[in-house]
């Protein structure tokens, strides 16, 4: 179930279905917000009691707390991001050094040099 209300008609045909399937074969819902919440998506309490009173009968419930896995994902990204960052400004203050000192900066390296901006 998600977070945004349902209008009317819709919560009622979304009963109707779910009220079809009970006790008819296997049902998977998946929902960020807790039983008692429901009714804001429903919009009618004695609606989203029978629903829930359906999907709960006979049910296995599976609660996961903590972290999500996205979340988790997202800011390894962003960490791994940061340090390829830090990284490469490291290498372009060596290089930045460098350029002002006069020395050489990759040695007897006469070829192209390509620099990818696409990982800065």
């Amino acid at each position: 179930m998600g977070s945004y209300p349902l209008e009317r008609h819709a919560a009622e045909l979304l009963f109707q279905l779910l009220a079809s399937r009970y006790e008819l074969g296997s049902l998977v819902v998946t929902s960020k917000l807790d039983f008692k919440d429901w009714s804001r998506v429903f919009g009618d309490e004695p609606l989203t009691a029978a629903l829930l009173d359906r999907l709960t009968h006979n049910a296995e419930i599976l609660a996961f707390a903590g972290e999500s896995y996205r979340f988790k994902q997202s800011m390894r990204r962003r960490e791994m991001k940061a340090n390829r960052k830090q990284e490469c400004g490291a290498a372009w203050s060596n290089v930045r050094a460098l350029l002002r000192t006069g020395g050489p900066i990759f040695g007897e390296h006469t070829g192209p040099i390509f620099v990818d901006y696409g990982h800065v």
